[in-house]
């Protein structure tokens, strides 16, 4: 397992998809894992089964950390001088991203008890072998 490090996302991704063209191309197969929050368009995390390796990016969304692990230090990839320029918007684009997926945390809590407050109404209520039993028979005419 190789975890690397990248707080821009683009390093990883470029390399996890170059690495994924190349292990089709010779016929492996390829596990990739996009990044939920970036609208699937980013790859996140990739493995590879037949060589037993795997990628798992760490990112300022994800904070992924592995013990007894050296991250792959993927921001000496980037153009320092164009990031220098660029560093105040940077880093309150991070404050920001940062914020948010905070807030997403806090509601996907509140989400998952108003959840179980509903469940607890109807969960006694479901007669669960009667809805297992018409699956069985929708699942029989379905073939």
């Amino acid at each position: 397992v190789y975890l690397l490090n990248d707080s821009g996302f683009s390093a990883t991704d470029i390399f996890l998809r170059g690495l994924a063209e190349l292990a089709l191309i010779k016929g492996l197969e390829v596990h990739a894992s996009e990044c939920l929050l970036m609208k699937n368009s980013v790859f996140e995390h990739l493995r590879i089964p037949a060589l037993e390796v795997s990628f798992i990016s760490c990112s300022a969304v994800n904070n992924i950390r592995l013990d007894n692990k050296n991250p792959v230090n993927m921001n000496r990839f980037y153009d320092k001088a164009m990031l220098a320029d660029k560093k105040n918007r940077l880093k309150f684009n991070m404050t920001a991203v940062r914020e948010l997926v905070s807030e997403a945390q806090d509601c996907l809590k509140c989400a998952k008890a108003d959840h179980d407050v509903l469940e607890s109404f109807y969960i006694d209520a479901v007669d669960f072998k009667k809805s297992d039993k018409m699956l069985k028979k929708l699942a029989e005419k379905i073939g």
